[in-house]
């Protein structure tokens, strides 16, 4: 309960914290400028566009001048940029500072290979320990999990004809097939038609169960999964086999989400809630890639007070 309520603490903090940081875009890359300008705490003050001619005008003093590091720079801007960097003005690559603003990694700006430059469990004992500190969670919160399990099974079973829990094979660590749980929430066999987006308004969903995942509940049969060593509390969420079979064949980079193991919350669900579209798993894509380049005991402490908020509000619930 404390690592929740510091983690709660620290997210009121960021969200109310008066100060931006003044940011110049260096980079052709449209998109993610907008997500830039968009972004909390980041006041963009201008795009330059890498191959035109540098800009006359001054800029607040402090400004940092983010450079697409991939672009190609014409003469003038290259000289530019030279000249401010001899002045001493802060200078730094635009997915760096498009990472620290948005918590998402740009798919477009990585390279094969990235991920073997560090290895996950070179990254300090935190990612080795990880299956400990999910073991003690659980158990220490299995009494107030397990009565509301039993509580939520009563009600599904009052509710509509068919099983209380839904198995479905998912892709874990490695892509490895395992057997996910969670409370039914559909009407049975609701996925005889093959694999399908979740929608919010999905007609197959039950009375009881479009109250169950509006507030996650739902998931809590998959704490199960990580006594078993299927998932973690924290990491990408398991997809289906038929969805990884697509996705890994037509979205660059998303087999790289198996690196780890996967959770039952992660970074992409507290940041973007679900996706119902082959658009929104790419943009959810960068989030979880995020989650890889930048795991840690901090973030995962984060991830899991940002958790105890979406079940209470709702937040990206299908």
């Amino acid at each position: 309960i404390a690592w929740f309520g510091l983690a709660l603490g620290h997210r009121a903090y960021r969200r109310r914290r008066p100060w931006a940081e003044n940011i110049v875009a260096i980079s052709n890359e449209k998109e993610l400028v907008e997500d830039l300008r968009s972004a909390p705490h980041a006041n963009l003050v201008d795009a330059l566009d890498p191959r035109g001619e540098p800009p006359s005008r001054p800029f607040p003093p402090g400004t940092v001048m983010a450079v697409d590091l991939r672009a190609v720079l014409s003469d003038g801007m290259a000289q530019y940029i030279s000249s401010l960097h001899l002045a001493g003005r802060s200078m730094r690559g635009f997915t760096s500072v498009y990472e620290e603003h948005t918590g998402r990694l740009p798919i477009v700006h990585l390279m094969e290979g990235w991920e073997l430059t560090e290895p996950l469990e070179a990254r300090g004992p935190y990612v080795s320990l990880k299956r400990s500190i999910d073991i003690v969670l659980v158990l220490l919160t299995a009494p107030i999990w397990l009565v509301v399990s039993a509580l939520i099974a009563f009600v599904i079973r009052l509710d509509s004809n068919g099983p209380v829990i839904f198995a479905q094979q998912r892709a874990g660590r490695g892509g490895k097939p395992f057997t996910l749980y969670k409370f039914r929430t559909m009407v049975h066999n609701a996925d005889a038609g093959g694999a399908q987006f979740a929608s919010q308004y999905d007609e197959r969903l039950t009375r009881v169960g479009t109250a169950l995942r509006r507030f996650r509940v739902d998931e809590l049969p998959q704490l199960w999964n990580v006594v078993r060593g299927d998932l973690s509390l924290v990491g990408p969420r398991p997809e289906q086999l038929p969805f990884v079979e697509r996705f890994g064949r037509t979205i660059p980079f998303y087999t790289h989400r198996h690196l780890i193991r996967p959770g039952v919350t992660g970074w992409a669900q507290v940041n973007f809630g679900y996706a119902d579209n082959d658009v929104e798993t790419v943009e959810k894509l960068s989030y979880d890639l995020y989650y890889l380049k930048h795991v840690s005991p901090w973030l995962d402490l984060s991830i899991l007070g940002r958790s105890v908020w979406t079940v209470l509000s709702g937040f990206g619930a299908q």
